[in-house]
């Protein structure tokens, strides 16, 4: 009787435990379903190191659309893409559509393309194309073409590198990220970014206008013809700003903790233009053709050279401006190729990929591999000027200079003092073993 009782006792103790376990049993048979249901999410498929990805298939299509837009506004809206248009003398705005969707075979990836779209929508002010689609992560619409050069523009799209070339009306961008460049603008130019380089090249500069550039993350480069009347305000957070070719009626520079607000104005200061970036460098500049005599500037050696200029100085404070005389010397014109001890960023070189964000339309397209850079480093640890050496594309090339641009370097050193020294760089982006060594 007694060994029943134990034995039942013991029966009753391995049930109890059993009850008591089968919650956590239930828990993770569902733990294993959900993982399961995620790795055969369509679109998703897991790497080697078993991180999910987007598929390898893309398949895309073309469409065309023309619009008169006469008086009205064309706007862009929705998914993100590239977008490259230029101004010409007719009076309809003729846009090619490059709509691409991703993923792990033909099939699904068709499915997602079937999902993207472009509705038009007008009123008496406004012409309107919005790019949609049922699965955004995936897919991407580029768009080029060209618009009437007085139409005005407006982008709201989450991300894409936008190119606009000789447009003289109004220009409005707002986008999270990718790199902004306007050329040969004649009007009103307003950018909002919270990543990407934000680059505007006046043709001409009308009077009573009112341009607003400003950036999270990039650098802003302001270019301006001989003619140009206008006040100028710019202010970094962290980084310098730089003047070459401009001859300022007014001016003054203040140094911050880690930055500059600068304000001049050339000539009568008819124009207005503001420009605000946190981590970035801001560059004012003549146009190549239009160069000013300004003493505060050496003249550069190639003034045409795409978005860098070989010799560039910090614009030197005014007497009067007493919170300038903690701002930096002018760094040196002499730049060393050979020193005892490179340039480095700080931290070391794996910073700079740390810092870099995959472009959208990279990661849609599965590019990867290395950017290669060549920094000029002043004495101070500023990137004076960033030149690509070796690029990959699809926006990769555009966000290794802005983050070389805006790095902090340890100073080359000859002979025991920092220098300015030239150092070739490189940006990883994706898997590093899918990359180029060397």
């Amino acid at each position: 009787m007694h060994q029943q009782q134990i034995i039942s006792s013991s029966l009753q103790s391995d049930s109890a435990r059993w009850i008591r376990g089968l919650p956590l049993l239930v828990l993770a048979v569902l733990v294993m379903s959900l993982s399961a249901c995620g790795t055969d999410e369509p679109g998703l498929e897991e790497t080697e190191r078993g991180a999910l990805a987007v598929g390898q298939v893309a398949v895309q299509t073309v469409e065309e659309r023309t619009v008169a837009p006469a008086e009205r506004t064309v706007a862009l809206e929705g998914l993100r893409g590239a977008l490259d248009l230029r101004a010409h003398s007719d009076d309809t705005a003729a846009w090619t559509f490059t709509k691409i969707a991703r993923d792990r075979d033909s099939t699904r990836a068709q499915n997602v393309l079937e999902g993207l779209a472009i509705a038009e929508r007008g009123s008496e002010t406004r012409y309107t194309f919005d790019l949609q689609s049922d699965v955004p992560e995936r897919s991407i619409i580029n768009v080029s073409g060209t618009l009437p050069a007085s139409t005005p523009l407006t982008v709201r799209r989450s991300s894409g590198a936008v190119h606009l070339h000789g447009l003289r009306s109004a220009i409005d961008i707002e986008q999270t990220h990718g790199d902004v460049h306007v050329e040969a603008a004649e009007g009103a130019v307003r950018v909002r970014l919270n990543n990407g380089d934000i680059t505007v090249d006046w043709a001409t500069l009308p009077s009573g206008i009112e341009a607003d550039l400003e950036t999270e993350n990039g650098t802003i480069r302001i270019t301006l013809p001989d003619t140009a009347s206008t006040q100028l305000d710019v202010a970094t957070t962290a980084g310098r700003v730089f003047s070459q070719g401009l001859a300022y009626t007014e001016r003054a520079l203040q140094a911050s903790e880690a930055g500059y607000q600068f304000t001049g104005q050339l000539g009568t200061g008819a124009a207005s233009i503001r420009a605000r970036t946190t981590h970035g460098n801001i560059m004012l500049q003549a146009r190549a053709n239009d160069m000013r005599s300004d003493t505060s500037a050496t003249a550069p050696t190639d003034l045409a050279a795409p978005d860098t200029l070989i010799e560039r100085e910090t614009l030197p404070a005014d007497s009067d401006t007493t919170e300038a005389s903690s701002a930096p010397a002018p760094a040196s014109d002499s730049v060393y190729t050979e020193v005892d001890t490179e340039a480095a960023p700080v931290g070391g070189l794996e910073t700079l990929t740390e810092a870099a964000t995959y472009p959208d339309e990279a990661a849609a397209n599965d590019i990867t591999g290395r950017v290669y850079v060549q920094a000029t480093v002043d004495a101070d640890g500023t990137v004076r000027t960033a030149e690509l050496v070796r690029g990959i594309g699809y926006g990769c090339d555009e966000e290794a200079l802005r983050v070389v641009r805006n790095t902090s370097f340890e100073p080359g050193q000859r002979d025991g003092e920092p220098v300015a020294s030239r150092i070739t760089v490189w940006v990883q982006f994706g898997p590093e073993e899918a990359s180029e060594q060397g």
